[in-house]
């Protein structure tokens, strides 16, 4: 198994994150260019994770070229006596900037290497602010469903305790998400920042399923294998 290997992913969009919130017309233009901003992400977020972690001294495009391919395919390790847990993520949110919104609710299941659940993790989070009528609609969750719930920084802390709680500081935690590199993986990394915390050290590993399935899809020997059809070729 592949992953993007780095042990503080928020780096990479550290500054971007903030704690303002969009005005009614400022939401409207977002969400319009929302889609546009989604083709593009996919790609510059990998080539921003692997730039932060690359000294090389080339110019920024042969950089870019470069360290994204590296750091896209580093092979999943755990210390000798470890083990890797697979923690598989989702979040949903209160809009559709990660700067401007945040998540008002994460779940996740912990898996061993062997496809063993061992638990799983489902909170809802306080988040203030007006909830956009777009996220409502995907996941049905609002303002007054959080009102009484922990914001982040407990939350946060818990998912914490939760990953420490089956992913020894002798083993390798390795996030999974679903989009992650464009959605999952950013929300965490801009709460993680806005509330001073940090992952666990024994999160080495990120991987978006997404990106993983693009990759596997055009290595296909038969593309127009449908679920179905899978067990049989």
């Amino acid at each position: 198994m592949e992953g993007i290997a780095d042990e503080s992913f928020y780096d990479a969009v550290q500054e971007e994150c903030g704690d303002g919130y969009l005005s009614a017309e400022e939401e409207e233009e977002e969400d319009a260019g929302d889609e546009d901003a989604d083709a593009r992400a996919d790609d510059s977020v990998a080539d921003e994770i692997a730039l932060a972690h690359d000294d090389d001294t080339t110019g920024p495009a042969q950089k870019r070229q470069k360290t994204a391919t590296k750091q896209r395919h580093y092979q999943i390790t755990a210390p000798i006596g470890g083990k890797i847990v697979y923690f598989c993520v989702d979040i949903e949110t209160t809009g559709s900037s990660r700067i401007q919104h945040g998540i008002c609710k994460i779940a996740g299941i912990a898996v061993s290497a062997d496809g063993t659940i061992l638990g799983a993790f489902e909170r809802l989070v306080h988040r203030r602010g007006p909830f956009t009528k777009r996220s409502i609609a995907v996941h049905g969750i609002t303002e007054r469903d959080v009102a009484h719930e922990p914001p982040f920084s407990v939350i946060g802390a818990e998912f914490n305790d939760w990953i420490e709680e089956f992913a020894g500081p002798e083993d390798s935690a390795v996030l999974v998400a679903h989009n992650g590199y464009t959605c999952d993986f950013q929300y965490l990394s801009c709460e993680y920042q806005r509330h001073n915390l940090s992952f666990p050290e024994q999160v080495k590993y990120f991987i978006d399923t997404k990106a993983a399935l693009v990759r596997f899809t055009k290595t296909l020997k038969f593309c127009d294998m449908n679920a179905e059809e899978w067990p049989h070729r």
